[in-house]
């Protein structure tokens, strides 16, 4: 991504943040992102960008400029006629780090819930056969 570097954080010796002022005319929203806010919470994001400035950066894909994350801050900032935005030039990297674990846990629940459904229709197989081992055929 094009711009100057701002800032970075690391944790262990391993950069994990860096962020770059990037101008906003290369970020492109994704228009897959399903959240929209009404003027009023686009207004306030205003107020609060105009106080305290970019508190978390834009996250974009390095390779095509699509935004990610944070998109209603991108939108404010353009009403606002800001030039350049911080952008987390490692954001999908970031993102899959943060999903990837969630994902996991999430598959290992459903197969928790697949097991417990299985037994559950076992017992219900085991109580019904008696029953209809004793109903009259049709």
């Amino acid at each position: 991504m094009a711009g100057r570097l701002t800032g970075q954080i690391s944790m262990t010796g391993v950069s994990v943040l860096t962020v770059e002022q990037v101008a906003i005319d290369l970020l492109r929203p994704d228009p897959a992102n399903p959240r929209r806010i009404g003027d009023q919470e686009l207004d306030a994001l205003e107020l609060s960008l105009r106080q305290f400035g970019f508190v978390q950066p834009v996250l974009a894909r390095r390779e095509d400029h699509t935004v990610i994350g944070v998109h209603q801050r991108l939108v404010a900032a353009r009403r606002l006629g800001l030039t350049s935005v911080p952008v987390n030039a490692r954001a999908e990297e970031l993102v899959a780090d943060l999903v990837e674990p969630a994902k996991a846990e999430a598959l290992d629940k459903l197969g928790e819930g697949r097991r417990a459904l299985d037994i559950a229709a076992g017992w219900v197989r085991a109580k019904m056969a008696p029953a209809s081992a004793d109903a009259p055929p049709r």
